[in-house]
């Protein structure tokens, strides 16, 4: 193992430590012509792409056999967590209520830190807007749920505080004749 391997783990791991939530390290191969390939830092959920760069830079003296400064950054979601980022972040941004898409759902996730662990009342209507979407953040649910926002954030907590019924079973109801 090189030195660069071990300090890219070590890194993964010292993050994890610090921010407590998994980090892995990924090889993606030399670096080609562009520029691309070397090491990438993965996590899922967690702190921001923005607070672990920071973080990353602060530490970065440790790690002299990286480059951190090329070092690529990966931050996946879990539905619930997106879900959750998006009913955080549009109470505080109610300009994009008549623009709600999946371009608004990325943004709200990558400015909203840990939004696993927001309030459980936010959790409950995270989960019950994924319900209404089957279990995703759906293009159909998100306009659903830019219909309420229209009516007024009141009116989406209503309905999310309702027991809130799938898409799926509204338009099964739809085709009884």
């Amino acid at each position: 193992m090189t030195a660069r391997s071990r300090q890219a783990h070590q890194l993964a791991a010292d993050l994890s430590e610090h921010f407590g939530v998994p980090f892995t390290a990924v090889y993606y191969g030399e670096r080609d012509r562009h520029g691309n390939g070397d090491w990438r830092v993965n996590w899922t959920d967690g702190p921001t792409g923005a607070a672990v760069v920071a973080e990353i830079g602060h530490r970065a003296a440790r790690y002299p056999a990286l480059e951190v400064a090329r070092l690529g950054f990966w931050r996946g979601h879990t539905d619930l967590a997106q879900a959750a980022a998006l009913l955080a972040w549009l109470p505080q941004h109610p300009e994009q209520f008549d623009f709600l898409n999946t371009f608004t759902v990325d943004v709200a996730f990558d400015q909203t830190a840990f939004p696993e662990q927001l309030d459980e009342q936010l959790q409950h209507r995270a989960r019950a807007l994924l319900r209404a979407g089957g279990g995703w953040l759906s293009g159909e649910v998100i306009r659903l749920l830019g219909e309420h926002c229209g009516r007024g954030w009141d009116q989406v907590e209503q309905w999310l505080g309702d027991n809130v019924v799938d898409l799926a079973t509204v338009r099964k109801r739809r085709q009884r004749p």
